[in-house]
């Protein structure tokens, strides 16, 4: 998991990128990518969500069953 350190006292300016390896109980390790200014204990990190393949979203299935039943209904309906 991707995510960037941010100084809340400077409008969130970019402090550092990171990597996430390790998230416990007791804290999280991460590894720093990149690095623009000394990283300290006031500064908090933001999260980057990471993107959910198409064939894992239930939206797409949903879709696709929607629209093969609307092509089913449709198709029973013209023979008629």
């Amino acid at each position: 998991m991707r995510g960037h350190a941010v100084d809340p006292t400077q409008r969130d300016a970019l402090i550092a990128r990171l990597t996430i390896q390790q998230v416990d109980t007791g804290g999280i390790v991460a590894i720093i990518d990149g690095r623009v200014a000394q990283v300290s204990t006031t500064h908090v990190v933001l999260m980057v969500r990471p993107a959910i393949a198409w064939w894992k979203d239930k939206r797409f299935w949903l879709g696709a069953g929607a629209g093969a039943a609307a092509v089913v209904v449709g198709a029973a309906a013209s023979r008629q």
